[in-house]
Order: structure tokens, then C-alpha cells, then sequence
């Protein structure tokens, strides 16, 4: 079974600068403990977020659950919270062995456009 993916970049423009920064870099937005985090896909379109590192003692193994899909000519990726709905829509997706590439469009509900990659755990 995999170990699922976690975030190695999310590239975001700033808009003042024009400057590309990682948000993973921002230990407010991702603590530490928070970047081994690990998205789990499964064959019957199911995810599951699994905490690596907890934060806080009380934090739970299992972060979120829900559904992914990939459009009919496997370019886009939406992933859908079982409890906050769609949470990420990827387009001009990549895989291989080791990597999930693309674009945001929508995070957390937000129009947020960042450059994403995704490496397998």
C-alpha cells in the first residue's frame, strides 16, 4: 500500500512582486509538523488525510476523508471533503512514480491559482 503524498511545493505569485513563493515555507500557514502530512488516494476514488507528526498531542491520526476525481482526459483532479466539500481542484495535472504536478485553481473554496507539486511518501 502507498504512503500516500505530501505537498513539496505550493507556489503561489505574489501580487505586489510578481515573485513565486512557497507557501510551505510560511510557518504560520504550515507548521513543521504539519509537512509530512500525507494525502492517501485509494483505486475506488476515496482519500484519506493522514496526520505523520501531530502538532499537538490531541491532534487526530486521521485529518480528513473524502473523494477524488480525475476528469475524462486526466487533467484535472478535484478533491472533495467528506465535511467541507471540494477542497482542491488541480488542472494541467502530471503523474508519475514519484510526482503529482499541476495548477490550482480553487483551494479551500478560495480562487487561488499556485503551482503545486505533490511527491509520493
Amino acid at each position: 500500500a502507498s504512503n500516500g503524498w505530501v505537498f513539496q511545493s505550493i507556489l503561489i505569485t505574489d501580487p505586489d512582486t510578481g515573485d513565486e513563493v512557497d507557501a510551505l515555507q510560511d510557518p504560520e500557514a504550515y507548521p513543521e509538523c504539519t509537512k509530512d502530512d500525507a494525502i492517501i488516494f485509494t483505486s475506488d476514488g476515496k482519500y484519506t488525510v493522514k496526520t505523520n507528526t501531530k502538532c499537538e498531542e490531541s491532534d487526530p491520526d486521521i485529518q480528513d476523508t473524502g473523494i477524488w476525481l480525475l476528469n475524462a482526459d486526466k487533467t484535472q483532479l478535484t478533491i472533495t471533503s467528506n465535511t467541507d466539500g471540494p477542497i482542491l481542484v488541480v488542472a494541467g495535472v502530471t503523474v508519475d512514480d514519484t510526482n503529482i504536478k499541476g495548477t490550482t485553481t480553487s483551494f479551500l473554496g478560495f480562487p487561488i491559482a499556485a503551482k503545486i507539486v505533490m511527491k509520493k511518501k
